[in-house]
């Protein structure tokens, strides 16, 4: 009867695991394999996303042993079946639109971005440095219209997941 300390997007993510795994005593070691699974497509997705993201065979090399091959990462959360992994692919992925610039890939980073606080609230940190780098960022145009399509977009991935959820996702945080 507890409340799960994350959001509605990680819930969703671990019901879909029970589900496939089904009945039986077998089924809770199914349903983590089955996240393993979906945090390895992460880690693969978010690994690629730095990779393409860096400046130059230096970074392009720092992108795969910092983050793509280090062992640390790989156990903790891939192993571990940790929903940070999915909170990481959704952030980069949000970085790499952010990068691309204009009022289409803010709305898209946002979207993202709100994805990534709806499966653990401490990502909403992340919000606001995309806010930031569109703020500071002095080679975009409209940069008003930036951040109210990246707060658009955010909204459109928070608010669905939240009503789903109801009020009572928002318990654990008081604790």
């Amino acid at each position: 009867t507890t409340t799960s300390v994350y959001g509605p997007v990680a819930t969703g993510e671990q019901w879909v695991a029970a589900k496939l795994a089904g009945d039986g005593p077998h089924a809770p070691g199914r349903a983590v394999f089955i996240l393993g699974l979906l945090n390895a497509a992460a880690f693969i997705v978010a690994s690629a996303l730095l990779y393409l993201l860096a400046a130059g065979q230096a970074g392009r090399r720092r992108a795969a042993v910092l983050f793509a091959l280090n062992p640390l990462l790989l156990l903790e959360g891939v192993a571990g079946a940790h929903v940070d992994v999915l909170l990481t692919a959704l952030v980069v992925g949000g970085l790499a639109l952010l990068a691309r610039r204009g009022i289409a890939s803010s709305f898209g980073a946002g979207v993202l971005g709100g994805a990534a606080a709806a499966v653990k609230a401490s990502a909403a940190l992340a919000g606001g440095g995309f806010a930031l780098a569109i703020a500071c960022h002095r080679d975009i145009r409209g940069r008003r219209r930036a951040l109210m399509a990246l707060a658009i977009g955010a909204a459109a991935a928070l608010v669905p997941g939240y009503m789903l959820a109801g009020g009572h996702a928002f318990d654990q945080l008081g604790h």
